[in-house]
Order: C-alpha cells, then structure tokens, then sequence
C-alpha cells in the first residue's frame, strides 16, 4: 500500500508467528514451547532411524540438537527467524541453561561412586596406563596442532586441554552404549564400566580444581583459607546433610511435590556450590553423585527423571551451545583461510584419541591374555563421549582458556569420535558374532528317557507371570526323585525406562530394574527354599526384535529341553483375554521359529491363585490332549512327567479321526477285505521300510509315507504311557471322537470343567482338521492352541501349548 508521500508499506508481520506473540512474555513462551515440540519430534526420528540401522541410540539427542541448531536447520534464515528471534533468546537461555544443570545431575545419579573402590586390579592399571597414554599423546600432538589452527597465544592452553580431552570417556554413554550392545555384562563390558568410572572421576577431580583455580590463587595471595574451606566443605555438607534428605522425600508414596522438591534442592545446592567457586555444571554432578543409593532412591529418581532431562532438557542445552558457539561458521571460514577451522584438525584430534585408548587396551589384554577382539572392544567402548565433554567445555570458557577454534575443536571431535568408536565396536562384534541361531532342533524331550534330566528354561516378562510359572516349574518335578534343573530368564526390554536403573548391573542375575523384578527374585527364590529345587537367574537385556537371539543362546548353552514362554495376552477381571503387548508375540513367533528344542507357551488364567505363594502343596487336575503329531507326543511326554506328582491328577484324551473310527467298526464287522485290515504297522517296520512285507507285482504295494511314521509314533508313545501310567493307576485315560465346529468346542468346554490346566501340542494330525473352521486369534499355537487360547469361547483353564519346531509356517 503507498501513502501520501509515496512512501511503500507493508503490513506483514516480520515473524510468522507474531500474532501469537504480541506480548513479550508470551512471545518467549511461545517460542520456548515451539523449540521443546521440534526437538522432541527430532529426537524420537533419530531414535527410531539409529534403530534401524542397529547403531546406539544415545546419540539421538546430540543429532537432534545439530539437526535443529546452526549447522542444518540453523542455516535456512527463515527457519532461523522463525524459531530463533532476538524476542525468544532470553527465554532459551533461561531454560538451557537450568536444564545443563539438570543433566548434569542426572549424570551425577547414572555413575556409581562404588566401582572406585571396588574396581580389580586390571581395571586400575588400565585407566592408569591410559591416562599416561593420553597425557604423552596430548602433549606430543600440541604444537602440530597449534600449526594446524595457527594459533600464538592459545597453544599453551592446547598443551593443557588436548591431553584431558583425550584422556575423558563419557563414564554414563560408554555403559549405555555397552548395553545396548548386549556387552553390559560381559567381562570386557564390566571391565569397561570400571576403567571409564575411573578415568572420569581423575579427569572430573582435576577439572573441579581448574575450576577452583581463581579460589585458591586469591587464598594465596590474601592468605585466607576460609573460602578454599568452605569449597572442600561443599561435598561434606551434601553428603551428610541433602543427601539423606533427599533420601527422605523419595521414601513417601510417588507424587509430584517429590520431583518438585528434588528440584528446587538441586538448584539451592547449585547456587551455593558456585558461590563457593565451583562451576554449576561441576556443583550440580557432585550433588548427583552423592545422593544415596541404598533403598532405590537413585534408581528411583533415574526413572522419574530421565525422559524429561533426556528428551528435552538435553537437547535444549546442547542446542543452545551451538546457538552460542555458532561453531558452524569455522566450517565455512576453513575453505577460505587459517582463521577457521581446517576438518583435518578435527581428523587428527579424533584419531589420537582413539588409537590412545585402543593402544592401552591391546597392551592389557595381552598383560593379561585375553582375546585380541575383547582388547579391541574395550579401546573402542572407552571413546564413548558424553557429559565429561561439556564440563570441559564449560569450565574452559569460564577461566577463559577456550577460544571459539578450540571449542568447535572439541566440539566437533567428540562427535566424530563418538560416532567412529560405535561403528567399530560393531564392525569388531559383527566379525566376531557367534552365529545366528539355526531353525533346526537338536534337543526334544520325547527321545530322552525316562530318568534324563529334564532341563527347562523358564522365561518371565513382569510379575504377573509368576505364578503360573511356579506351579508349572513344581508340576514338572514329578515324584522328587527324577532330576531336574531350572534357569530362570528374566526378559528386560531396552528401552528408556529400563536404561537408566541398567547402569547398576554387575552380573547376568542382577535385575536392579524396577520394582517387579524384585518382587519376582523374592518370589522365586521362596519357592527355591521351599521346594529345594536349584535355580539359575539369568536376563536378556535387549529390544524385543532380537531378543530371541538372547534365548536361543542361552538354550543352546543349556542344551535345554523345552523353552517356557508367557503368552502374549493377560485375563481380565471379566474372564476375557487382554492383549499386553503385541512385541511379545512376535517374539513368540521369532521363538518358534529359531528354538533349538520345543516351545510351550503358557496362557494364565489364574493357575495357582492370584498370590506370590510357594506352589510345593498345590493341586491340579490336569488334561493332555492328544491329537498326533511331533508336538502332541512332546507334550505326552511333559505330561507324563508330571503325572508322577503326588499333587497331579493327570488325565490324558486322546481324539480318534471319524474316519479311523469308521474304520475300525468296519473292520470289526468282517465287511474289509483281509489285505486292507493291517493298515499300521509296528514303530520298528515304520522306521525301517526293509522290514515290511514284500507283495507280487499284481498285488496292493504298501508304501510309507510320513503320515504312516508319525501314526506309529504315535501309537508307540501311546502303549509307553498306557503301559507306565495307566496300568499302574498313576494316571487316567480316555479316548473320544474327534468332532467339528462347535461339537468339538462343546467337548473342549465339557473338559475344562474337570480341569485346571490343559497340556496340548499345535494339532498337526487328521483329527484336527473339523476345527479348521473356528477362528482364532493365534494360528501360530496350532488348531488345539489357537482355540483354547481365545477369549471367543468360554474357557476358564489354563493352557500350555507345546509346540515342536513351526518352521516356516507361520511368518515372523
């Protein structure tokens, strides 16, 4: 529009959102909340993208802040105006800055104080050796360096910072990432986390004494120890004193007023520490560091805290460092002169670091001779980069010894450092894999004997499983006298609730993680004192589309003789089945699929009670189901087994074809020709086709065929159980038609009043096809399985379904 004075105007506003923004309080809300939201958004897509290419995920919010900051996002000027005005800056650097020092308390609760003294000997010497390593390295890499950036003034400070650098390893992300890696607790990932404990605590110690620096310079100048006192009195005080308080606020019921309250206590204690002398981010970690860790209050905070300061509080400040820095312009000055900074720096910066520590793993793993991939490992994992980084930076720039090349230095060296040391360890782990499981069984229970010893590995998911496992754990001891061993598999996701409390492990059987698997140790180990039956703990840390891998390992190296699994649905109040989490049944499927022995999954419907209690004077009417068929005989031969307990009354209820009971009443009325009457033969001609009758070229030629072997096996396992169980009166047993449709289901329904648990296989015989037109919600458990586990029909039993190597019938 022209005025008057034919001067142009324009009534757009210069930001898009300035509508919205009209005030400026709510302007720098506004763009507060704006910057929250897209980095949220960007830190899950970076998640969900490492995922799919199997790298660590604790490198999301570090993406995330560079996607967003100045060197992506930052650079298109409209994305810069909208999201980063003048207006909205003093609202980010408020909350940047109280979010650094949130992470940095975090941190202080990730790293365990324990691991310095309880270290081994070999960890010590490591970090030793490697400190001298980085020392030695740093300081003969200084002057190259300083020639590289053409620096005069700073190189002094280069001979300082450059030897830290190479020496810190982000204690938290080198765990993290062993973790996630499924080397958490492994000898060379234990070995890890004590080295990187070590290294970070002599590298934070000397850097709060850089920060202290102007404290004791004044103190020996005035000769006045009253502030260097008050500076080592800060950690006393917040041992003895806000560390149990602290202790005391967590121990009530959960609300929000705790969170508050920790709050609140972590910035009063920052301020005080900084005015003390130490830096915020210094004062923060030590407070982090000495809160309790006896009770759960760690743990505890950890998993209230951690998505919050991970997802948002993270991001922001390392955002808000780039926004700073601007470091993103040393790129584009170094193709034009020396003032930049040359990306052959940061190359040389990152490579010194790593072959410092590579360098001292190799020599320790020789010392000590241990495998040259595990040395190779170790050095890699130690380059793991985290919040050491940013205390370095921070108290750099505070004692103004950190230009902005040596900070976009730093900074862009440990973000190459940390993606290179991850790709290695996985290139060395992928090399060195053990090999993926084979979808081919070597271990069934129906050819052990009747005295083997049957080996069951028992895989529990939360708490409500345990119940039902217990009491088939105690069924499958039979009389007492058959041996048994039982390990236990705690199935852990990874994922962001479980990261943190993961921090604290030291073995395969500790499961500090969250209040259920303590309830389920103590469960378990009741039921072992009670019953005298020996259990091995172990877990499987990991995400739920390769934890089968975890399984089929341990199966393997147990040579388990059936896998115990928990089904994918839990029964509501209402009898109905609820789903519970459908990354279960995938693993279900994958389980099927790749076990090296039978499968039973369990589906609970309330066997054993609803209580934690010892299952050693429980009762149970039981019924097996048999049909036919690989699985079918498996499941005879787990319910033989427990037939023999004295609290079991065991029935099995073998289903006849129409067609073979047709047959049969044919036969006996004298109407089939006598050629036709030996339609099965004997388990030992079944098995050798060399045995059986010859005929003229004129005659009916008898051909075997798998259905023919499988009958016989049939009928053999069959006169085994009648022979040991029937007659001896151990066990009963019944022989019905096999019905279709709702016939069938009506006989099943007749069962389930007479029974608490039904022991079944997936069905694979003849007599299961008048079921093929009931649907079910699990094809994957077979016929039998797929219909007693659905909340279609009225079934009030528990199930468990024994299935024998699926193959490929059923995708994954």
């Amino acid at each position: 529009m022209e005025t008057a004075g034919g001067n142009s105007s324009c009534s757009c506003p210069a930001n898009i959102f300035s509508r919205f923004t009209e005030n400026e309080m709510e302007g720098q809300l506004f763009f507060l909340f704006a910057q929250v939201c897209i980095l949220l958004v960007l830190v899950n897509l970076a998640r969900i993208a490492l995922r799919l290419v199997r790298l660590p995920q604790y490198t999301a919010e570090l993406i995330a802040a560079s996607i967003m900051g100045p060197f992506a996002l930052g650079k298109i000027s409209w994305v810069r105006d909208t999201l980063f005005p003048i207006a909205g800056l003093k609202a980010m650097v408020s909350f940047s800055s109280t979010s650094g020092l949130f992470y940095a308390f975090v941190v202080g609760l990730e790293m365990d104080p324990s691991l310095i003294w309880t270290s081994s000997r070999q960890a010590r010497l490591t970090a030793l050796s490697s400190l001298a390593m980085s020392a030695i390295l740093g300081t003969a890499m200084s002057n190259p360096l300083c020639q590289m950036l053409n620096l005069q003034i700073n190189c002094v400070n280069i001979r300082l910072i450059l030897p830290l650098f190479i020496a810190l390893t982000g204690s938290p992300m080198m765990i993290r990432q062993a973790t996630e890696m499924k080397l958490g607790t492994t000898n060379v990932g234990q070995l890890g986390c004590s080295v990187a404990v070590l290294m970070d605590v002599a590298c934070l110690s000397g850097m709060a004494l850089v920060s202290l620096s102007p404290v004791l310079h004044q103190a020996t100048v005035n000769h006045d120890l009253f502030e260097p006192f008050m500076a080592l009195l800060y950690p006393m005080v917040i041992y003895t004193l806000v560390g149990p308080c602290v202790g005391l606020v967590m121990r009530s019921k959960q609300s929000g007023v705790q969170l508050v309250l920790v709050m609140v206590m972590v910035l009063v204690c920052t301020g005080l520490g900084e005015a003390v002398g130490y830096n915020g981010l210094v004062a923060s970690f030590i407070f982090g560091l000495l809160v309790p860790r006896k009770g759960g209050v760690a743990t505890d905070l950890l998993d209230r805290l951690f998505y919050p300061v991970r997802y948002i509080a993270l991001p922001m400040y390392l955002n808000f460092g780039q926004q700073m820095a601007k470091y993103d312009a040393s790129w584009h000055i170094a193709l034009k002169g020396p003032a930049g900074l040359p990306i052959q720096a940061v190359l040389v910066v990152s490579v010194v670091s790593m072959a410092a520590k590579v360098a001292t793993a190799l020599v320790m793993a020789s010392v000590y001779k241990a495998p040259l991939n595990e040395g190779i490992i170790l050095g890699f994992l130690l380059n793991a980069r985290g919040f050491s980084d940013m205390i370095l930076i921070s108290a750099a720039v505070e004692r103004k010894v950190m230009d902005l090349r040596i900070k976009s230095l730093i900074i862009n060296a440990s973000i190459l450092n940390s993606m290179l040391a991850a790709l290695a360890v996985l290139t060395v782990m992928r090399v060195t894999k053990r090999p993926e499981p084979t979808a081919e069984p070597h271990q069934v229970i129906e050819r052990q004997g009747h005295g083997t010893k049957l080996r069951l590995l028992v895989c529990l998911h939360n708490v409500v499983d345990v119940t039902s496992t217990i009491n088939v754990v105690e069924a499958c001891r039979g009389s007492g006298a058959l041996p048994l061993a039982v390990h236990t598999l705690y199935l852990i996701e990874y994922n962001e609730q479980t990261a943190a409390q993961l921090m604290y492990r030291r073995s395969a059987t500790d499961t500090l993680v969250g209040g259920e698997m303590k309830k389920i140790d103590a469960t378990i180990e009741a039921y072992a004192k009670d019953a005298g039956v020996q259990l091995r703990r172990n877990s499987a840390i990991s995400f739920f589309f390769n934890m089968h891998e975890d399984i089929c390992h341990k199966a393997e190296d147990m040579k388990a003789s059936i896998v115990i699994l928990p089904f994918h649905r839990v029964q509501r109040l209402d009898g109905k089945m609820q789903l519970r989490s459908s990354a279960l049944r995938r693993l279900n499927k994958r389980m099927l699929y790749y076990a090296p022995c039978p499968v039973g999954i369990i589906v609970d419907r309330g066997l054993g009670g609803a209580t934690l209690r010892s299952a050693t004077r429980m009762c149970h009417n039981i019924i097996g189901l048999f049909f036919g068929g690989a699985s079918d005989r498996e499941a005879l031969t787990l319910g033989s087994r427990m037939a023999e307990h004295p609290g079991i009354h065991f029935t099995l209820v073998r289903f006849l074809p129409l067609s073979q009971i047709q047959s049969s009443t044919a036969t006996t009325s004298g109407d089939t020709p006598e050629g036709a009457r030996r339609s099965v033969h004997t388990y030992e001609e079944a098995m050798n086709p060399e045995t059986l009758p010859t005929t003229s070229p004129g005659s009916n030629t008898v051909f075997i065929s798998i259905a023919m072997k499988e009958e016989a096996l049939d009928k053999k396992s069959l006169e085994n159980f009648r022979t040991m169980y029937e007659e001896t009166g151990i066990a009963s047993y019944r022989e019905m038609a096999a019905k279709r449709g709702q016939e069938m289901v009506a006989t099943l329904q007749a069962l389930d009043a007479e029974c608490t648990l039904f022991i079944a296989g997936c069905g694979e015989s003849q007599a299961c096809t008048g079921l093929s037109g009931c649907a079910t919600d699990c094809p994957e458990l077979g016929p039998i399985g797929g219909l007693l586990s659905s909340s279609n029909f009225s079934f009030t039993s528990s199930v468990l379904t024994v299935i024998k190597w699926m193959n490929s019938r059923y995708s994954v």
